[in-house]
């Protein structure tokens, strides 16, 4: 729903646009494996499903920004431009965290949510209030009205444990966080594709 704004300025300019649950979030499947490569996978078959023959434009938010970056470092004919919305290149996150290591503490949350059991039983026991303390920390300025939120959780409640699946499944690739990109090799690489990059 939080896109849907924004999609809605798309569709008046004539411009179609999909905005999918990935994986591990509710309506989508919460089962098997939500690794990045199946991520990519589930990408690439969308663009090629709904425009065969003709680049797109994709956005990626967070997660959909790692996804988007692997996915044009794999296929970059598949896109015409993208968008990465606060996760930037992961070298670039990286250099980030070395030269302003408050940056580290700011992106806690991560080692918070491969923490294993320790993880559920943390974030399980509220985290309502632990998504909210983060959107306050995030974005102060922006207030999400209850009804908004209230969906967001009922997404949580529906999917609870699967998001956290994808910080697990990459840690265990080795040199976090560089392995989110996948193959060593792609982490290096420069995006081919003309990139926005927003934060």
């Amino acid at each position: 729903r939080g896109y849907v704004p924004l999609m809605e300025r798309f569709a008046a300019r004539g411009r179609r646009t999909v905005a999918p649950y990935l994986r591990g979030y509710a309506p989508s499947t919460t089962r098997g494996v939500t690794s990045l490569d199946v991520l990519t996978e589930d990408l690439l078959a969308w663009a090629d499903h709904l425009s065969p023959t003709e680049p797109i434009d994709a956005i990626g938010h967070d997660w959909g920004s790692v996804i988007v970056q692997r996915a044009c470092l794999l296929r970059p004919e598949r896109f015409r431009r993208v968008v990465l919305m606060s996760v930037p290149h992961v070298l670039a996150f990286v250099e980030g965290v070395r030269r302003e290591p408050a940056q580290l503490w700011r992106s806690r949350y991560m080692a918070h949510f491969q923490a294993g059991k320790l993880a559920d039983v943390l974030v399980r026991a509220d985290r309502y209030r632990y998504v909210r303390d983060l959107w306050a920390r995030w974005s102060p300025s922006l207030r999400p009205d209850e009804d908004y939120l209230a969906e967001l959780f009922a997404c949580f409640d529906a999917s609870w444990p699967a998001p956290l699946a994808f910080y697990r499944v990459a840690k265990k690739r080795g040199r976090w966080p560089v392995s989110m990109l996948g193959e060593p090799d792609l982490a290096r690489d420069s995006i081919g594709v003309p990139t926005l990059y927003l934060h």
